[in-house]
This record gives C-alpha cells, structure tokens and sequence, in this order.
C-alpha cells in the first residue's frame, strides 16, 4: 500500500514538472522564433513542436536517461538562466538590449547547451583515485588497513575488457588489502562475455584478504530489461574468480565484520533483512563495515553500531545540473560522518544511459582505516 502512493506521488510530481517544463520551452521557444521574425501564427506552432519533441525525450522510455534528454535538461536549464539574466542585466545596463541575438535569439542558451554536451563527453572518459583516511577507535589489524572500493562499472557502455583491466592495474599498484565491489559491476547493456570479462578482471586484482561484490540494482535486473544471462552464470563467473558474494551476509575477515546487504531496488521498503538481525551475533567491538548499493538507513546502520558504510548506485548525480539537485537535496557523494559511523559514496566508475559525465568526475576509492591513536 506505501509503495503504490509513493509511485502514485512520483508519477503526479513528473507530471507536474513536465507541464511546467512543457509550458517554458513553449514560451521560449515562441519568443526565439519571433525575435528571428517568424510570423506570430508560425512561432507559435513551432514552439509547441519544440515542447513536444522536448517532453517525448523525457516521457518515452526516459530510463536509462539518454543524450538526447539530457540535451533537453541542459537547455531548460541554460534558458532559464538567460532569461532571467538578461531581465537583471536590463535593469542595470540597458545597453544590453543591443545584443538582443544573443540573449533573446537564444544564442547564449544554445551554445551553452553544446559546450555543455562536449564537456561531459570529454570529461566522461576522466577517471580519479580518491582516498579518504578514516579512522575508528577500534582495533584495526596491522594498525591500518587499505580498502580498495570500487562501484557502477556498468561493463560494456565506457568500460570494455581493456580499459577495465588498465584502470583497475592503478588500483592494484596501491596494494589493496581487500576490494569491495558495490555493486553495478554488470547491467542488462552487458553481453554474456562482457559478464564473464569483468568478474575475471575483477578477480585477477591480488589483496590481501579477498575481493568482496554484493549486488546493485542493475547485477540483480530490478531496474530495466533483462540482462541477457542468468543470475546463476553471474554467481557462477563471480565464484570461480574467488570472489566472495555478500547478499544479507556477514563475513569476518582481517579483524573486520563485512556486511553486505541486499539490494534494496526501487521499493519504499526493501524486501531484505534487517540491519537488527544481520548484526545480532556480530561483534561490536571489532570495526563493522556495511556495504550497500543505494545509500539507505544511514542513521539506522549508525545507531547499530557500523563503523563505516559505503556504497555507490548515484553516480553523484552525473550530469549537471542534476548533480547539482543530488547534493542539495541529498547525501549522493563523498564522505560524511553520520551519528558517530563514516559514510563514503563513490561517484562511481561507470556511467549508464550515456558517455556524458558533466556533474561528477568517475573515480575509484581507497580508503586507509586506521586507529585513532
């Protein structure tokens, strides 16, 4: 019942954010066509071509999110921020009416949309090393542990089996540990081969203790079509690379408490045990460290007792200005503490839906936990 008036809300919510988006480009789109001097009549039926072919890249098949409806994000953006610009600038410098071509023939908007779309190709193909140090005031093995984290590979749109291998040769030069992969190593753009590829890339990464995967919403197919293999032939390739599987499992390796969850998919209330009873036998007094796909029940997860959380799924947002929405309305990436526990949020490897990455930087993570003193 709580699921289906929560997507009842969401879907009332789009609705009304499309009409609103509808609306502009419509107003927009008229006042361009007639600063050009397109007759009124013309003008008109023009902008609304415009907002309908705008509003079709948002309402069929929106995910996964494509160019082209990020094309269409970036001009709303970039035309209302013209707009309002120009309407200050106006008031303070009426020469600027003399440029009329680039402010209302929609230039400036335009333009921007473009170099916007060429940064995010350009800046997609980037990928960082980014490494917290956490410390905890409990025991750590060896006085500090290297913990390579690694999310949203997406394997098969920017990754292939050659630059996985290269990228992931930068992290094994820093001598990880243990690798946690966080999930979203595959997805239904995966081929059966591209599956098998990734889990033996993955594998081949020498720890310490082991490499560690739990599942994201796309390895498990709870968003979007049907990956073209079983889950049974991902188990079985993640197995035979000696990769240990945490679904709603606990695992003590290194003096540390592993805990993977299952993933929580698109449902208001997963379907997964509970935190209570994942951690029930587990010893708080060695460091807990909880691996969630979407970042979820944060404060939950603190108040049992979890060390550090970690977990990808939001891409930090991707592309701009979505990115920009996801910080400011959320917890979407990098590190924070959150009632005495440490949480850390990859931005991820990978992107899905597109190349373009405008938002964010692609990383990997290593994180150095250590003792307090």
């Amino acid at each position: 019942m709580h699921d289906k008036r929560f997507r009842l809300i969401a879907v009332f919510i789009l609705f009304a954010v499309c009409l609103s988006i509808g609306y502009w480009l419509y107003l927009w789109s008229a006042d361009v066509f007639l600063y050009w001097g397109v007759p009124s009549a013309t003008a008109r039926w023009l902008a609304v071509l415009v907002s309908c072919v705008s509003l079709s890249t948002i309402l069929i098949r929106p995910i996964p999110i494509k160019v082209h409806t990020i094309a269409m994000i970036n001009l709303v953006a970039f035309s209302l921020l013209y707009t309002v610009l120009f309407l200050l600038l106006k008031q303070i410098w009426p020469m600027v009416t003399h440029y009329g071509w680039f402010w209302q023939g929609g230039i400036a908007a335009i333009a921007s949309c473009a170099a916007m779309l060429v940064y995010g190709y350009l800046h997609g193909k980037k990928l960082r090393l980014t490494r917290y140090i956490i410390k905890t005031d409990l025991p750590v093995q060896g006085g500090a542990l290297r913990i390579g984290l690694i999310s949203d590979v997406h394997m098969g749109l920017t990754y292939n089996a050659e630059r996985l291998e290269q990228q992931l040769h930068r992290l094994q030069l820093e001598q990880p540990d243990l690798l946690i992969i966080a999930g979203d190593l595959v997805d239904d753009r995966t081929t059966p081969e591209q599956m098998r590829e990734a889990c033996s890339i993955v594998g081949n990464i020498t720890t310490t203790y082991g490499t560690f995967f739990m599942y994201g919403n796309h390895d498990l197919a709870n968003h979007g079509p049907k990956p073209p293999y079983a889950k049974q032939e991902l188990d079985a390739a993640l197995s035979g690379q000696n990769i240990h599987i945490l679904d709603d499992q606990v695992f003590e390796v290194a003096g540390l408490t592993l805990v993977g969850r299952h993933d929580a998919g698109f449902a208001r209330h997963a379907d997964r045990a509970s935190l209570t009873d994942l951690l029930q036998s587990v010893d708080k007094y060695k460091p807990i460290i909880l691996i969630d796909h979407q970042p979820r029940e944060m404060k939950e997860a603190a108040q049992t007792g979890v060390t550090l959380q970690v977990g990808g799924h939001t891409h930090a947002g991707q592309v701009w200005p979505m990115s920009w929405f996801a910080q400011l309305f959320s917890f979407a990436y990098g590190h924070r503490c959150i009632g005495g526990m440490h949480a850390i949020i990859s931005s991820g490897m990978g992107n899905r839906g597109s190349v373009l990455r405008s938002g964010c930087t692609a990383e990997m993570v290593l994180i150095r936990l250590e003792n307090a003193i």
